[in-house]
């Protein structure tokens, strides 16, 4: 019941004030024998010192018939580790005004760190930081401080949103998955990267569907020029930045075997499919809930069974494609399909092709080719090395 302490002097003392049954006073210092009757009325009075010196106690009155233990409830004790961070986990390079904050509790302090490079600009202390981001991503802690001690950290780990921005100013999302970076969005740029007019089409010729799925071209555009008889065809660059290129097919297998390996098996009709985890998870009635259930493009049909659930981060959206017949423009299946160029073509009897990597509303990864004259199609690029 009693805290000697260990950063001073200490004395202890118990004390009885009040009658009892035989009337005899009742102090008793430090180890003292302490005499009393059965049902006494007691007062205990339990004291802690924290190590700034700082006195807190606790009072229980009764009046025991037999042995008793008492437990003081003194708040002066650690407090518990903060509650889960909360803030955005994957986050531009270099933005400014980010907030992270966790459950507040009266009287504790609260201690910060961020990753190197970046700057805590208002909230130290506090339950909520306001934050700027530096170039590398890495943990967010915070422990939680009173008079008597420091509470376990508890951890966010933040990544880094990485871009590339084509020759037009298009800042495009960037991911890696496995060995390689992908955009995590379609091209949708009207130039190449020395500047040269491309010719760029937009689902129903309308612009705002070049913002939200990117734009459509033949595969001709997309190789600017280029063969694919290299003997790298990775080295196609086509209409992609600079430090960019057009991937081939083989690395569209390197994509897919990467995610097939992760637990994802590319089978048509399975929910856990590899197409569904390469999906955006923006589609009409997601089971998702949140920002992924919508009926506001860019996003997906809506499927029984067949649900984007953006694994990896490489988002895909369905911006359908064009196709010309008998000189007519025909544009069809936005919010159903997407496929991607690579940068080989193949002759079949009299016919040429371009190799292409699709994903289809029911969550398949197929890889084929189609007409690289008649057909416009999306672009992905991939980073070089």
């Amino acid at each position: 019941m009693l805290q000697m302490g260990t950063t001073g002097p200490a004395v202890s003392e118990l004390s009885y004030m009040g009658s009892s049954a035989d009337n005899v006073p009742k102090t008793a210092l430090k180890s003292s024998g302490f005499n009393f009757t059965p049902g006494d009325d007691l007062r205990f009075t339990g004291y802690v010192t924290d190590i700034a010196g700082n006195m807190d106690y606790g009072v229980i009155d009764d009046a025991p018939e037999a042995s008793t233990e008492y437990l003081f409830d003194i708040a002066n004790t650690p407090p518990d580790q903060p509650s889960e961070i909360s803030g955005e986990i994957d986050v531009p390079e270099n933005a400014t005004g980010l907030v992270y904050e966790v459950d507040e509790t009266a009287g504790l302090t609260y201690l910060w760190t961020v990753p190197d490079g970046w700057e805590i600009t208002h909230g130290q202390g506090s339950h909520v930081i306001i934050v700027n981001v530096g170039s590398e991503g890495g943990e967010i802690t915070v422990k939680a401080e009173n008079d008597c001690g420091i509470s376990e950290a508890k951890v966010l780990f933040v990544d880094l949103n990485s871009t590339v921005t084509d020759i037009d100013g298009n800042v495009y999302r960037t991911v890696i998955i496995g060995d390689q970076e992908w955009m995590a969005e379609n091209l949708r740029v009207t130039h190449d990267a020395s500047g040269n007019d491309i010719t760029r089409y937009c689902y129903d010729n309308d612009e705002t569907n070049c913002e939200l799925y990117g734009g459509l071209y033949t595969w001709h555009t997309v190789m600017n020029g280029q063969s694919s008889s290299s003997s790298n065809p990775s080295n196609v660059q086509g209409i992609c930045p600079t430090g960019w290129h057009v991937p081939s097919i083989a690395e569209f297998y390197e994509l897919l075997d990467y995610v097939v390996s992760q637990g994802y098996p590319n089978e048509r009709g399975n929910p856990n499919s590899a197409g569904n985890a390469l999906k955006s998870c923006r589609q009409v009635s997601s089971p998702l809930g949140g920002d992924c259930d919508t009926s506001e493009h860019p996003r997906w049909e809506s499927h029984d069974t067949h649900n984007g659930f953006n694994e990896f981060g490489f988002s895909a959206l369905p911006g359908g494609f064009l196709y010309t017949y008998n000189n007519n423009n025909i544009y069809t299946r936005i919010g159903e399909t997407v496929s991607w160029w690579a940068s080989e073509e193949v002759t079949i009897t009299t016919n040429t092709y371009g190799k292409v990597m699709n994903v289809g509303q029911e969550g398949n990864v197929r890889l084929g080719d189609g007409y690289h004259n008649l057909y416009h199609w999306s672009l992905r690029c991939v980073r070089d090395n």
